[in-house]
């Protein structure tokens, strides 16, 4: 019987070897059959006419190198579809843009201010500002396909039913792709369409990608430092199946400086894409969704409702059903916008008990793929009153809490309910890091605080009762959850004299 058993195994191994032979085989026949394409595509469209009818706009972001986006230019101008407005956004702290773009007196070619809040705000601008039918997109690092613009105008027009279109990138080195492969050699890149596959790792560089322009989704996540055109074409395709087209998009480079993917924070970027798309996944549950419904205002959701959403949650770190409804019960009693520090299940209890009337949830996270998680729930459920912000941790006053330096601009003047349940209790100086980083905007505003029988939540809430703050339990929380009123001028988070004057 042993040995037989032995010869099982053997044969299994032998079986799966051979699968993996057969799926490299296949995968090699895939390429070549996409090189195939891309010549037959390509030759066909050189003497294809494609009336110049509609502008093609061509959003290309460019921070500090003069070198690489004058060679972006260039190919731009070489393009064989001459109906085409290069929309170059300036995201750099020097003059470079401007004096490369000097060289090039094309009135194509516009110049638009960047906001310097990343390169998805960069494109966001370019967006606002372009005028053309179709919009596809060009790295200053990277060349434009000769045929793409002629491509592009030519597959949209011929499928009106269809929007988006990606199609193949061209390495110059074909040891990107295949670090094992010999030198001077291209490696065309141009993956079949799979959506289940494209919910797991990105298909396609933003190069590659045009769609025709006003789509509701055609718009950057400006808290993506990495990762921007994965998290672009999962949210255009969510609805909708892509058309690929066999002609290169794009040469795409690897030799200029200050590359995002060397920079970026890129396995964060990728944990918050992955977030966003089981979030998206997760607001669509409808058991979910009745839950969350029975938190609409004029209801109360009853406690045995707050409990089962609190297990149907993919987190064990989920908010209570005692701190959820103390959380309601003083959105009731409160006025002004809210702000939650720590998003999650709360956020959306909170967002959909916000919705009828629109009052607006300010939401901190720091971790990207539970930020990723709630983005995605609430952009299923609609709940676009919810300002979501990705905020890494920092010191702030001795504790670490969110960073604000992106979001302390429009953040409203004051706050009428805080919901507090982040960061995690182990942080150091767990929540007070609230108490030092927005002392003017506190003022009179309740705070509903969970694991408040910790230690140093005890001590902090002790502190702040020293300071005139009115602390007491929530009602049926067991402890759990405090509920604090800050004085009327702000708590002054140094324990100055003279403590409660608004800063």
């Amino acid at each position: 019987m042993g040995e037989v058993e032995a010869r099982l195994r053997e044969l299994e191994a032998d079986l799966a070897a051979a699968r993996a032979q057969l799926a490299a085989r296949d995968g090699r026949i895939a390429a070549v059959e996409s090189v195939a394409a891309t010549w037959e595509t390509t030759t066909w469209l050189a003497g294809a006419t494609v009336e110049p009818d509609e502008v093609v706009s061509i959003v290309l972001p460019t921070r500090d190198r003069p070198g690489p986006l004058a060679r972006a230019v260039r190919s731009v101008l070489a393009q064989r579809y001459p109906r085409w407005e290069l929309l170059v956004v300036d995201d750099g702290v020097t003059a470079a843009a401007k004096e490369t773009l000097g060289r090039f007196p094309d009135g194509r070619i516009r110049l638009l201010e960047g906001p310097r809040r990343g390169v998805s705000a960069a494109r966001n601008v370019a967006l606002a500002a372009a005028s053309g039918a179709y919009v596809t997109y060009l790295d200053d690092d990277n060349e434009m396909g000769p045929d793409w613009c002629a491509a592009l105008v030519w597959a949209l027009r011929t499928w009106p039913e269809i929007e988006v279109c990606y199609g193949a990138r061209l390495f110059g080195d074909r040891r990107v792709p295949e670090p094992d492969a010999p030198p001077g050699r291209a490696a065309l890149q141009l993956l079949p369409w799979d959506r289940a596959a494209l919910e797991r790792a990105n298909l396609a560089d933003l190069g590659t990608v045009g769609h025709r322009a006003g789509l509701a989704e055609a718009r950057f996540d400006e808290h993506l430092e990495a990762m921007t055109d994965w998290d672009l074409l999962l949210r255009l395709t969510r609805e909708r199946e892509p058309a690929r087209i066999p002609v290169v998009a794009v040469r795409y480079h690897t030799d200029a400086p200050n590359r995002i993917s060397k920079d970026a924070d890129v396995p964060g970027a990728i944990a918050q894409v992955l977030g966003k798309v089981h979030g998206w996944r997760l607001g669509a549950d409808p058991h979910l969704r009745d839950l969350l419904t029975a938190c609409r205002p004029p209801r109360r959701p009853a406690p045995e409702t707050l409990a089962e959403l609190v297990e149907c949650w993919p987190s064990d770190w989920a908010a209570g059903a005692g701190y959820l409804a103390a959380a309601l019960a003083e959105l009731e009693a409160t006025d002004g916008p809210v702000l939650e520090c720590g998003s999650g299940l709360s956020t959306l209890v909170l967002g959909t008990a916000t919705a009828p009337s629109g009052r607006e949830v300010w939401v901190l996270e720091h971790d990207p793929y539970w930020f990723g998680l709630v983005d995605g729930c609430c952009a299923r459920l609609g709940l676009d009153h919810v300002r979501r912000w990705r905020a890494p941790l920092v010191d702030v006053g001795g504790a670490d809490w969110y960073d604000l330096d992106r979001v302390r601009e429009p953040l409203p003047p004051r706050f009428g309910l805080v919901c507090c349940d982040g960061p995690p209790g182990d942080t150091r100086g767990g929540r007070q890091g609230l108490q030092a980083a927005l002392p003017e905007r506190l003022g009179g505003a309740v705070m509903v605080l969970d694991d408040a029988g910790r230690p140093g939540e005890r001590a902090w809430v002790a502190a702040l009762a020293a300071t005139g703050a009115q602390v007491a339990p929530a009602p049926g929380a067991d402890g759990r959850v405090a509920r604090v009123r800050f004085p009327a001028a702000g708590p002054d988070p140094l324990g100055r004299s003279g403590a409660g004057r608004a800063e």
